[in-house]
């Protein structure tokens, strides 16, 4: 939920840095927990699609470029 506001409010390299930080720590925090005791499926599902989730916001945040966030926030 943090994310969210210091998205709107950080400078666009501090933003972009904390999205790769916040993206591979939530995804390296989820990957940990499938191999602590013995997960039922459900969870493996929803592990999955979390992790890629956040790789992917990883991904998005990597490759964004300063134009583009300009454009999207029209400043």
């Amino acid at each position: 939920m943090l994310m969210v506001l210091l998205a709107r409010y950080l400078p666009f390299k501090t933003n972009r840095w904390a999205n790769v930080a916040a993206g591979l720590i939530m995804s390296a925090v989820e990957a940990a927990s499938i191999f602590v005791g013995r997960p039922p499926p459900f969870y493996l599902v929803f592990a999955a699609i979390e992790i890629a989730c956040t790789l992917l916001i990883t991904w998005f945040a990597w490759t964004w470029k300063e134009s583009q966030a300009v454009a999207i926030i029209g400043n």
